[in-house]
């Protein structure tokens, strides 16, 4: 069953894509040739289904790397084992494998803070869920789009998804499933300022925790409760629940539930008057911080904030310090230092909130400016100066190495006619669906841009001429098999010009032969792939429609 609580997801890939499956038996036959099988031969026939078997487990073993990438945080590894299993896992409507692949890659998006893509996901999910009649399925669905409608601070949304989540787990019996989803409920009406609600959630889950042995959960429950507890005004409450939670979440090593822990402990001790204990509270607190910021010290802004909140403790530390050792003297000037500590805590939060504010602004603004100068806006690949830029940086980095390079400009045949025949809306249509499909056959160290109004620069680092050439036959025939519905049954086409680096001196020069083999492809009858030779004595390797080689 896939995971209820999303800890652990490649590339923007919806459902409405189902049809990438199609492409399956294609991709089989370019990556594995020799798992073809005559019918009439039954020995190979028996041979198919084990090699069948044999491709389903590496597939499973992928995923299962893949998660494990995940579980380290190790978010590119993870996108690449994905993708790769995402495109020959088939149809996720028949599927099981496919539909797990997309749970994880929801579950990426969730932790790398992508939730309009995690909701893209576990939304199809769903539908998926719904249609297969899996009771189960729909049940964890609709438990993690919850969390990632509360992470968007959509309360009441993500109530509704918790509350039919909750209703399938009963149905099922689902001991476990209704545990959780009970403790999400209660996180949920806290955030709503529901705190009546809250405590009737969260402690019905710590008795369905308890009743299934899993001190862990019912440690972070208590945890819950003790923060519920603060909220009402009830620091000794709050201290008993934090009490118990404490050793068990200590031994688990759960660093995250332990920190808010010793920091709920520290207020609700603090709010009781005592400070020495207080102090213990604050002074574990601040040691296990350190230690996570020690370990997760590369992002640069997470380590900002952290730095930030290390300092701001560190001051509640010594304060409370003064407190302890001069109890008595500052008794009678307490409620004025309150007020004081307060107001400077008040500004000094306004202060940080406006700093981070245009922080972010100028972060975003600079993205957003970034993203418009170097992406083309209709297909969302790389324009004409982003493409040359990467090309130029891969032609001197694989000039340097010794390695081959090659280039590839296509072009759509007819397009004009297609613009002018089903208008330019329709036109619009198709370099989109053109533009998704390279995407999704070119290897990650290739690199993709529009550089015209229907030509497309590809650029292929580490390919020679042969591979080159296959690469774009590969490309040719996957267009053939497009099927785009604004221009109805049509058939799709395209030309390609292929040049691979010999004597040429610059990345302009190899682009205009690849534009020569270009223009001999059209010449030639168009829906072909042709090889430019700077030889003139050699003639030029030409692909014609069919894939038949001719030299």
């Amino acid at each position: 069953m896939r995971k209820r609580v999303p800890r652990v997801s490649a590339p923007v890939i919806s459902l409405s894509r189902f049809t990438l499956w199609r492409a399956l038996p294609l991709t089989l036959a370019l990556l594995a040739p020799s798992l073809t099988v005559c019918a009439a031969d039954p020995g190979q026939s028996t041979a198919s289904v084990d090699t069948a078997a044999d491709v389903q487990a590496e597939l499973t073993e992928l995923l299962a790397r893949a998660e494990g990438y995940m579980a380290q945080n190790r978010y590119d590894e993870a996108i690449a084992l994905l993708n790769e299993v995402w495109l020959l896992a088939g149809d996720p409507r028949e599927s099981a494998l496919a539909r797990k692949v997309l749970n994880s890659l929801a579950n990426l998006h969730y932790n790398t803070g992508q939730l309009d893509l995690a909701e893209r996901y576990f939304t199809d999910l769903v539908e998926l869920d719904t249609d297969n009649e899996d009771r189960a399925g729909l049940s964890v669905s609709l438990f993690n789009l919850g969390h990632v409608a509360a992470s968007g601070a959509r309360y009441a949304e993500a109530t509704s998804h918790f509350e039919r989540a909750l209703e399938l787990s009963k149905q099922l019996d689902d001991r476990s499933g209704v545990a959780y989803t009970l403790k999400a409920l209660g996180v949920n009406a806290q955030a709503q300022v529901d705190l009546a609600g809250a405590r009737a959630y969260l402690e019905a889950a710590l008795a369905g925790f308890r009743e299934l042995g899993d001190t862990a959960q019912a440690a972070m429950v208590q945890r819950n409760l003790g923060d519920l507890a603060l909220d009402q005004g009830k620091p000794r409450q709050a201290a008993e629940y934090y009490y118990v939670a404490l050793p068990v979440l200590a031994d688990l090593g759960l660093n995250s539930p332990l920190l808010r822990t010793y920091r709920g402990l520290s207020l609700a001790l603090e709010k009781l008057g005592q400070w020495e204990k207080a102090l213990i509270a604050q002074r574990a607190y601040t040691d296990l911080l350190q230690t996570q910021l020690n370990q997760q010290g590369n992002d640069t802004t997470q380590r900002l904030q952290f730095e930030i909140d290390t300092r701001r403790y560190a001051d509640d530390n010594a304060r409370l310090q003064t407190l302890s050792a001069n109890q008595q003297e500052e008794l009678a000037h307490r409620r004025m230092v309150e007020n004081l500590q307060y107001l400077v805590l008040l500004l000094g939060g306004v202060v940080l909130m406006l700093v981070l504010f245009m922080y972010k602004r100028s972060r975003a603004m600079a993205r957003k400016l970034h993203a418009l100068a170097v992406t083309d806006e209709l297909t969302q690949l790389p324009n004409r100066r982003a493409i040359m830029e990467c090309g130029t940086r891969e032609w001197h980095r694989t000039q340097r190495a010794g390695e081959p390079f090659s280039c590839m400009v296509l072009d759509i045949d007819h397009f004009k006619s297609i613009n002018d025949t089903f208008g330019h809306a329709a036109g619009d249509t198709v370099l989109c669906e053109f533009a998704f499909v390279l995407q999704t056959i070119l290897r990650q160290s290739d690199a993709v841009g529009r550089v015209g109004g229907e030509e497309f620069l590809i650029l292929a680092a580490g390919a020679d001429p042969r591979h080159a050439l296959a690469l774009s036959e590969r490309i040719r025939m996957r267009v053939e098999l497009m099927q785009v519905d604004v221009i109805g049954k049509r058939p799709l086409t395209i030309s390609i010009g292929v040049a691979s680096r010999t004597r040429e001196e610059t990345l302009e020069e190899l682009i205009q032969h690849a534009d020569k083999a270009l223009y001999q492809a059209k010449q030639n009858g168009r829906n072909r792939s042709v090889v430019y030779q700077s030889d003139k004595t050699r003639p030029q390797l030409t692909v014609l429609e069919g894939g038949i080689l001719h030299s």
